[in-house]
């Protein structure tokens, strides 16, 4: 069963995500950045970035939903941030991104919680 947080496959019988900690819900849709970027809630190009090491690491927001890190188009947040610290952690709370209506900064999950809000679920 796919984790509706962080996108991790689990095995069916566990209540819990294996990865992020989060219940898994059955039948809860997974929100995906693609998702995020065609209701407009973000814009394709957008700047995502993360701390690495106390420094400001940045990538770009992909029209097809996809996270481009030097030159290299990843299909997750978690695989992105992966690559990125080396170990595997909530790319949807490490990946940050300005909200193009206020310009205030929020982790990108702040944008599938909107996503969710629009769409009733």
């Amino acid at each position: 069963m796919l984790c509706s947080g962080c996108g991790q496959d689990n095995p069916q019988e566990n209540r819990y995500c294996g990865h992020c900690g989060i219940p898994l819900v059955k039948g809860q849709r997974v929100v995906t950045l693609k998702d995020i970027l065609d209701e407009g809630i973000l814009k394709e190009g957008a700047t995502v970035s993360c701390k690495l090491r106390g420094q400001d690491v940045f990538a770009l927001l992909k029209a097809d939903g996809t996270i481009d890190y030097k030159g290299t188009a990843y299909p997750s947040p978690m695989d992105a941030i992966q690559v990125v610290r080396d170990y595997p952690c909530d790319g949807w709370n490490c990946w940050h991104t300005d909200d193009p209506q206020t310009g205030r900064n929020y982790p990108i999950a702040h944008f599938r919680g909107a996503w969710r809000r629009l769409k009733g679920g």
